[in-house]
């Protein structure tokens, strides 16, 4: 789901006066003017680890039913080869016995530690989560999966077979083929097949069954053997020449191959084609190129090229990589404007160079892996394999050990079976072939590399502030709206209008958005538990603002973002957000703040709470009116005149599954179908020719299918009854006859 940009918007919050209410709001300096910290990079740990963690959730193998967990890639699960996939949420990855061909997809959802199995078997899936989700491919189809879940939000049929590889950039899939020398590429939407080129043969250089695809937001690049790059948009070439297997890629979406030439049995590798978003092409002498995990901005566009540091920009070198053991290509696991840390090609030390000087710092032994998963930081310490399996946390600065864990289970000391350590949002995961391990931080809030940091839960010193509860009520501003498998996620932007910040600790706290005269959501929240504490000013400035998620569970939201005004057309919508302490201000004397000054980054509705001033039915029926406009457009362009999965029509009044269909359940069932599968649209049956009663609220899914078995074959795979979903073509001009099929 689409995250919203809400500009010009505007808040009231109401709060009864209470009395004084203390919070200790600790400080990370030694007091006087600090300032602001800067929030952790991307792909780094989002909160502190200072002290050795206690794991709090572990998924075996065993535990579901196989011997080992493999890779989603196809050039290394072939061979057993462990790997995994993730995002700020979740693992991903297959499980495998021996001497079996057949996987299975599993996630681990890292916050719960709950996992699922996937309802298909795909053979293979791109390396990519975007958004929650990712594609994946069998001999028949491509399915676009919610890894939160691991359910099937679309299937499209593949007329070729699955390939040899697969992306993913966030919208569309991406299958590469090969049939008498050619290369073939298709996209694949979630509705479809989009473009489809043929390259002639570029010559082939020596790569074995090495084979690499991966896709940006612009360009998709594969490479075994010959290099080819082409336009997201519509495939149309840019590289296409031979080149080794590896593939690259910078935080601004470029992409970095390496070329070459074969000539009377003699391999010539270089130079490294730098492909821009644009379609620019620029070459850098060199014959290896690595680019940065993690790097803060000013340093996203530099590559280790040839073994030296590199400006991709204007292929400007600033220093030789002055320790590699090893023949193959160092990996560059951090680079900020201070240090770089480098794990040797053969993975025997890590180094930590001086940005500047190319002088190393300090280096440490870890242990040989295969794949980039080298270690990864919280801002503070750098946590890497340590030669024995196990995992040590290093001081980032000067390499000094400060805690280490023995070796995790389910690893060996193969080099493809060694632990492989991920940053996965706040938590710190472990795997290995036989276990995913889940550790909770020990720290506040990370910062970037460079800033000062926590120093555990306790953290704190002599220089604590007080916040304590303002008379005037803090400001609520929407900043985005997006769905979760929990409901509506509204960003909010919440600001104490006390110079010496806020708190509240009510355990019922009600939450009510209205967009003009319509309702969006309206919850109960419980701060009792978690204390929102709202950051003083420095000296004379205002108070700082914190971002808070707040989750509006099922029954207490009425509108999805794409109902929601957006963009530059909506610049004078107004969002009117009110919240009453209704069960009074709380307890709460004195207590803590979070270590290192930070309030709950997220909470969720305890239930719903529908003002006594709303008319339920009005409201309702309005939201049901406006979903079902918002959707009109989007099936006209993608679902007309295809078959569908629908999956409830419902009426006020309806008898059905044991109960008395209002317009509130008919709205709830929708939300949570929508939640579910992550795209399902409502129709009004009396705008579409297909139904013989004009008076009902219809839901399909999304996706849409080349006949009725298709789609009545994606219902079963669902697990949904004939009564639940069956087939259904769409239409503004074909009757109703013949445009239901239900399953057998």
């Amino acid at each position: 789901m689409p995250r919203w940009i809400l500009p010009l918007v505007a808040s009231i919050c109401v709060l009864a006066v209470a009395t004084a209410t203390v919070v200790v709001w600790q400080s990370v300096s030694g007091g006087g003017s600090e300032p602001t910290k800067q929030p952790p990079l991307a792909g780094q740990l989002a909160s502190e680890y200072p002290s050795a963690p206690i794991a709090t959730s572990e998924v075996s193998a065993t535990q579901l039913g196989a011997d080992q967990f493999v890779s989603v890639l196809s050039a290394e699960n072939q061979y057993l080869r462990p790997g995994f996939v993730h995002d700020d949420s979740t693992v991903v990855t297959m499980t495998a016995n021996q001497g079996s061909s057949d996987h299975s997809l599993v996630g681990v959802v890292v916050e719960t530690g709950e996992h699922w199995v996937s309802p298909v078997r795909p053979r293979a899936c791109a390396d990519r989560i975007v958004d929650h989700q990712m594609v994946c491919t069998d001999a028949g189809s491509v399915y676009f999966i919610n890894t939160l879940t691991g359910r099937v939000t679309h299937t499209v049929p593949l007329d070729g077979g699955m390939g040899y590889g697969l992306a993913y950039d966030g919208d569309n899939a991406y299958v590469v083929s090969a049939t008498t020398g050619d290369k073939t590429i298709t996209q694949v939407t979630p509705t479809g097949r989009g473009w489809s080129q043929t390259y002639p043969p570029a010559g082939e250089l020596p790569s074995g069954d090495s084979t690499t695809t991966l896709a940006t937001d612009s360009l998709v690049a594969t490479a075994s053997g010959s290099v080819t790059v082409a336009s997201t948009v519509d495939g149309r070439v840019l590289v296409n020449r031979p080149g080794g297997a590896s593939i690259s890629t910078l935080a601004d979406g470029s992409i970095l191959v390496i070329a070459g030439s074969f000539s009377n049995g003699q391999v010539s590798r270089g130079p490294v084609l730098v492909v821009r978003p644009d379609g620019s092409v620029d070459e850098v002498d060199g014959d290896s190129v690595a680019t940065p995990a993690v790097s803060s901005p000013a340093e996203s566009e530099w590559a280790l090229i040839g073994g030296r540091l590199v400006d991709s920009r204007s292929g400007d070198p600033q220093w030789q990589v002055p320790v590699v053991s090893g023949t193959s290509t160092p990996n560059l696991s951090l680079l900020t404007a201070q240090q770089a840390v480098i794990v040797d090609g053969d993975g025997a030390r890590v180094h930590s160079i001086d940005t500047t000087t190319g002088l190393e710092r300090w280096s440490a032994g870890t242990i040989r892996q295969f794949g980039e998963n080298v270690g990864v930081t919280d801002g503070q310490r750098y946590i890497y394999v340590s030669p024995d399996n196990g995992i040590v946390a290093a001081e980032l600065e000067t390499g000094a050990p400060q805690w280490s864990l023995p070796p995790s289970p389910g690893g060996s000391e193969s080099v493809y079976a060694g632990p492989q350590i991920l940053a996965v949002g706040d938590h710190l995961v472990v795997a290995t072939p036989g276990a995913i391990t889940v550790y909770d931080p020990t720290g506040g809030p990370a910062s970037a590399p460079g800033e000062p940091g926590t120093t555990g839960q306790a953290a704190g010193n002599s220089d604590d502030e007080y916040v304590t509860r303002c008379p005037s009520a803090p400001v609520f501003e929407p900043q985005r709206f997006a769905t979760s498998a929990g409901g509506l996620v509204v960003t909010m932007k919440v600001t104490a209008t006390c110079p010496t910040g806020d708190v509240l600790s009510s355990g019922s706290t009600r939450i009510t958005i209205t967009e003009g005269a319509a309702l969006v959501a309206s919850g109960l929240f419980d701060f009792s538990r978690s204390v929102l504490a709202l950051p003083p000013g420095r000296g004379a400035d205002r108070p700082r603002s914190i971002d808070l998620d707040m989750t509006f569970s099922p029954g207490s939201f009425l509108r999805l973002p794409d109902t929601l005004p957006s963009g530059p057309g909506a610049a004078g919508t107004t969002y009117l957000v009110e919240c009453e302490q209704v069960g009074g201000p709380g307890t709460l004397t004195e207590a803590p703040a979070p270590a290192g000054g930070a309030s709950p980054a997220a909470v969720s509705a305890s239930s719903p709470f529908i003002p006594q001033d709303v008319d339920v039915e009005a409201v309702v029926e309005d939201a049901l009116r406006r979903q079902a406009n918002s959707d009109r457009n989007f099936i006209l362009a993608n679902l007309n005149n295809r078959w569908v999965a629908q999956l409830s029509s419902k009426q006020p009044g309806l008898v059905a599954d044991g109960r008395v269909w209002s317009r509130q359940a008919i709205l709830d069932e929708f939300l949570a179908l929508r939640l579910r599968f992550n795209d399902v649209r409502l129709l009004w049956s009396g705008e579409w020719t297909v139904f013989d009663d004009p008076e009902w609220w219809v839901t399909v899914a999304a996706a849409t299918f080349g006949g009725p078995g298709e789609a009545n074959a994606w219902c079963a795979s669902n697990g949904l009854d004939r009564d639940h979903c069956f087939a259904k073509l769409v239409s503004t001009t074909v009757p109703p006859e013949g445009t239901t099929l239900y399953q057998r």
